[in-house]
């Protein structure tokens, strides 16, 4: 009976780190346990989006599900499997996977891991509006450049992720390599700390290829609260690559329809966000955030209420600062 009751513990030690790594930067509700062993973090969004007379319907989704599945010599073994696409006319896809191994010293992740910034930084969607978060270059949401560029290519990036978590912190580092005829590769890494009702948080990458290089860094600051949230962050991205090129004609199309500018960017860009979230009743959320580029030569500014309901919701917003009127939003979609 003691083999096998060790069995389970390492099997519940494999399931708990990879729980509290898909988690380290998220709300505790994004976490679902479907069975021992098994945890899921994600959702599906479907998204209407109103630019003056133009309109635009698009369905996002985003998920990772950790299983552990057995012992390796002893080491807990099992897989991290994940999903990140979106769909307006046509569609952008890009799929995970990853062995997983509890050295006891932490995860580590060998296949197509998730990037570090993707598991480890978090902040409220500017406006509610999700389709600039899939394109913003990591500016906006803080999540850096190389996810963008394997959702709009066909170049799978290999690689390995290392990741690090207790209850009240969060590391995370990757390294991958792009399947493309530029060699590109990219490192990462990213962590938060909780201490109290604050949240500390910073993470960078460097993505090197014969194309150019690039680096991105963000550090952020959160206050949170049981009836209010307050936070802060800044990043900055400089880079030899006209990432516009990355944008593909379908996604360049639909943002022209909706006022939303060039995204080629060349050179060193820095953009500060602030949010303020207040739930005046339970399972209501009042968000306003405001993003300003190169010290604020340009300027956005959100406004949007979600309702959550059995694992559900239903999303508004406003974003202003694109073009001569604001953009509007309104969703629906399910998280686990």
């Amino acid at each position: 009976m003691q083999p096998e009751t060790s069995r389970r513990q390492r099997m519940r030690s494999l399931a708990l780190g990879l729980a509290i790594g898909m988690a380290a930067a998220l709300p505790a509700a994004a976490l679902t346990p479907l069975q021992e062993g098994v945890y899921a973090r994600g959702g599906v969004e479907v998204e209407h989006l109103r630019f003056g007379d133009e309109d635009a319907t698009g369905a996002y989704l985003d998920f990772d599900i950790g299983i552990a599945t057995g012992t390796v010599f002893g080491l807990p073994v099992g897989v991290e499997l994940g999903a990140e696409g979106f769909s307006e006319a046509d569609g952008e896809s890009a799929f995970y996977g990853a062995a997983t191994f509890d050295t006891g010293l932490g995860v580590v992740g060998v296949g197509v891991p998730r990037f570090a910034l993707d598991k480890y930084v978090s902040t409220p969607k500017l406006g509610g509006f999700r389709l600039i978060e899939v394109i913003d270059l990591g500016l906006i949401d803080g999540r850096g450049v190389s996810g963008l560029y394997y959702l709009t290519s066909s170049d799978i990036p290999y690689g390995i992720s290392y990741d690090l978590a207790g209850e009240n912190f969060g590391l995370g580092l990757s390294y991958h390599e792009y399947d493309d005829e530029d060699g590109t590769s990219v490192i990462q890494a990213a962590g938060n700390v909780r201490a109290g009702l604050m949240v500390f948080g910073a993470g960078g990458e460097y993505l090197d290829s014969r194309a150019g290089d690039a680096e991105f860094y963000t550090a952020s600051i959160a206050l949170q609260t049981e009836w209010f949230d307050l936070g802060a962050q800044h990043s900055r991205l400089q880079t030899t690559i006209d990432f516009g090129e990355l944008i593909t004609d379908d996604f360049g199309e639909a943002l022209d329809e909706l006022g939303v500018g060039s995204l080629a960017v060349t050179g060193e860009v820095d953009a500060t966000k602030l949010w303020a979230t207040w739930r005046p009743i339970q399972r209501l959320d009042l968000t306003a955030s405001y993003v300003a580029f190169d010290g604020g030569n340009e300027e956005l500014y959100g406004l949007n209420a979600r309702y959550n309901l059995a694992g559900m919701f239903v999303e508004g917003g406003a974003v202003d600062g694109f073009g001569n009127e604001p953009l509007y939003s309104a969703s629906v979609g399910f998280d686990f």
